[in-house]
């Protein structure tokens, strides 16, 4: 397993001070409300490690999107998801019951290049993640020239680049980040998907096993006389291939 990036001599005092804040909350009150020694050693362990920019997954999905641009878009997704999960980095720690990270390791933040990429190139620029008055991340030289990689790459195909495209001059004049801040646009720009709900009732009902007989059972009632088979059959495939994904 990864080690991550630890915090050992770090001279960032805004941790230090974070930690014994949080050292001072979190010994506090009646024994018996306090964190279990289970949870007391996790913690332990969490504070040994720095807050960084972590690019495995964008240099997957990268790596992906290329393999598989010409598909459809519903196959791509799902196959460039498949090739995410089959090769990021699982780092497990001792006395985890649920696991799983969302930057491959704790305390590392991932980048979505797909959304948008040149913010990022922007801040390592003028504005460097480690120098930042409050959430400072230490961004490792390797990790920054992945970022310059995905720039090159991304650069005009972004969800940012596509929105910017579809907005006339007067509507971008009154978005928070390049006019008068009317309205905020900002967050489906840059910030990727988010406030989705997935439908956890119907696969504790199926299990994925039933949810991918489910599925194949729709496919088996699609003819190609219909006017949108085309659609439904990439909609279904990739189904089965995220459903295989993620089992």
């Amino acid at each position: 397993m990864s080690t991550g990036n630890m915090t050992e001599n770090t001279d960032y005092q805004f941790v230090e001070k974070e930690n014994q804040y949080l050292d001072d909350h979190f010994n506090a009150g009646d024994e018996s409300m306090r964190p279990t020694e289970r949870i007391r050693n996790l913690r332990k362990e969490l504070k040994k490690y720095r807050f960084s920019i972590n690019t495995e997954r964008a240099m997957l999905l990268t790596e992906a999107d290329r393999q598989f641009e010409d598909d459809a878009q519903q196959l791509k997704g799902a196959k460039v998801l498949a090739h995410i999960l089959d090769h990021i980095s699982i780092e497990i720690l001792e006395g985890e019951l649920i696991v799983g990270h969302a930057g491959a390791s704790p305390k590392h933040g991932p980048v979505f290049p797909e959304f948008s990429i040149n913010w990022i190139l922007d801040e390592l620029a003028h504005n460097p993640f480690e120098k930042r008055p409050h959430d400072r991340y230490q961004v490792p030289e390797q990790v920054k020239q992945d970022l310059r990689k995905l720039h090159a790459y991304w650069q005009g195909r972004t969800v940012s680049d596509r929105i910017l495209e579809q907005l006339d001059e007067a509507q971008k004049s009154g978005t928070s980040s390049l006019g008068k801040g009317i309205y905020l646009a900002t967050l489906y720009m840059y910030g990727g998907v988010g406030h989705v709900v997935p439908n956890c009732e119907r696969i504790f009902e199926l299990g994925w096993i039933g949810q991918k007989r489910r599925v194949e059972g729709k496919m088996a009632e699609l003819s190609e006389t219909d006017d949108d088979f085309s659609t439904r059959q990439a909609f279904y495939q990739s189904q089965l291939l995220t459903i295989d994904a993620v089992t």
